[in-house]
């Protein structure tokens, strides 16, 4: 080949090196490590979970462990990492309580509850269920904030949820094993009430694999794909059936209506009712993801993180989960991330980074300080159906020749027919109900509805 021939080749090979879009690597830069934030200085620190409220807001759940002891507790920041609070609530061995932390629900800036069980060992029957709370944050004095509200629960709560101050639910196992019982309570945890109907336990659904709450609606994510959940804060419960299996790992939302379910292969599963049905969708997510996390408000950015052969892969997708831009490339596993309102990320390091948080002094808790995410707003809520909430005839402007669902709390089906744009509610019982519509462009919108006699 002549020489300018191998030029002319080279430069083009290399302006089309050049002009691809190349993910963004391992730069150490792009975290900041909080000098003030709890690290490792014991055998184990490891923080779990991580909750970003308001701006600046971070809440995080932790587990301290050693050859002689085992401890859990909340770490908090109000000014963005600058300082914080630490308030252990469970563990034993040495000077502890005995208790094992099991779930948790934070509510807001000061208010968080923890749930434990007093027996150390795997679960049984024998454990006994504790719930504490605080209404000041974690204390990192002598004196406590988190306090007992109910020493002894009527059940093996395996989760909890606070939906405000006062109203919350819980999960046990029921007849040995067989039925899924819910309560409740309207006294910010004193007190529960079994509601009268319990769900059979689906083949395989035994086991709560995580949890996702948004407004008065909280999802659990079952071993057999399936949710469990309520729309109407706790009321009323149902089943459904995310089509991804055993592979579920968890569930997001973005709002009351619109969410998504991932396993740890790149199956994923998108609803636009608020998990009553769900489709699975072809996307480009990264095998091996466990996280995936929503920004506060009305936007449609997701971020994930998968983890394969000792790197993370943290992703970001603005179009509801179909398309993933990669957005950090690390050779560390992340714990947990939270996204806050004002898209500050934050993430906890698991327990293999270098320096290992098994070795004291190791950074645990980092903030992204890289590109900001990419966000694309949504708008509000379509306000389809007027008037709402109603006791009769509902109008739905514009949705003639469309295709229109309702459903009731508990998704079931109800029969309706659509005519002239109306709905006639007069003789459905009080209570929630979804219209869904898909219009022929195949767009379909949901409004949430309460009908009232």
């Amino acid at each position: 080949m002549r020489p300018n021939l191998v030029l002319r080749n080279l430069l083009v090979v290399m302006t089309l090196l050049m002009s691809v879009a190349l993910p963004e690597q391992t730069n150490a830069q792009t975290w900041v490590t909080m000098p003030n934030a709890p690290k490792n200085n014991y055998d184990w620190f490891e923080v779990r979970k991580i909750v970003a409220l308001g701006p600046g807001v971070l809440w995080g759940v932790f587990i301290n462990s050693s050859s002689r002891s085992y401890e859990g507790g909340f770490i908090r920041t109000l000014d963005n990492g600058q300082t914080w609070q630490r308030e252990y609530t469970e563990g034993w061995g040495g000077s502890f309580n005995g208790r094992r932390p099991v779930d948790s629900s934070i509510l807001d800036n000061n208010t968080a509850w923890s749930l434990s069980y007093a027996t150390i060992g795997p679960v049984s029957p024998n454990n006994t269920a504790i719930l504490t709370r605080t209404t000041n944050g974690p204390n990192t004095t002598s004196n406590p904030h988190f306090v007992t509200v109910c020493a002894v629960l009527p059940a093996l709560f395996q989760r909890i949820h606070f939906f405000d101050a006062t109203t919350g639910v819980a999960a046990a196992l029921g007849n040995s094993g067989t039925t899924w019982q819910i309560y409740r309570s309207s006294d910010a945890g004193v007190t529960w009430t079994a509601l009268p109907t319990a769900l059979p336990v689906p083949a395989g659904g035994a086991t709560i694999v995580a949890k996702t709450a948004k407004g008065s609606c909280l999802w659990l994510a079952l071993t057999n794909g399936n949710s469990l959940q309520t729309l109407d804060g706790g009321m009323t419960w149902a089943y459904s059936d995310t089509g991804l299996g055993a592979a579920l790992r968890g569930i997001a939302f973005r709002d009351t209506f619109n969410g998504l379910a991932f396993s740890g292969t790149s199956a994923m599963a998108r609803t636009t009712d608020g998990g009553i049905t769900w489709s699975p969708i072809v996307t480009t997510l990264p095998d091996g993801v466990y996280i995936l996390t929503t920004k506060p408000g009305s936007s449609s950015t997701y971020v994930s993180s998968s983890f394969r052969q000792g790197i993370s892969t943290i992703s970001t997708s603005s179009d509801d989960g179909v398309t993933w831009q990669t957005r950090k490339v690390e050779n560390f596993p992340i714990e947990d991330l939270a996204l806050s309102a004002d898209e500050q990320l934050w993430s906890t390091v698991g327990p293999t980074y270098s320096p290992r948080p098994s070795f004291p002094g190791a950074d645990v808790i980092l903030r992204y300080a890289g590109a900001p995410l990419a966000t694309k707003a949504t708008a509000a809520s379509n306000a389809l159906a007027y008037p709402n909430p109603t006791t009769g005839r509902v109008q739905l402007p514009g949705s003639e020749g469309s295709a229109v669902r309702v459903y009731d709390a508990t998704g079931r089906v109800q029969a309706f027919s659509n005519m002239s744009g109306e709905l006639d509610f007069s003789a459905a019982p009080a209570g929630l109900y979804f219209i869904t519509i898909k219009k022929t462009t195949g767009v379909t919108t949901t409004q949430r509805i309460s009908v009232v006699h």
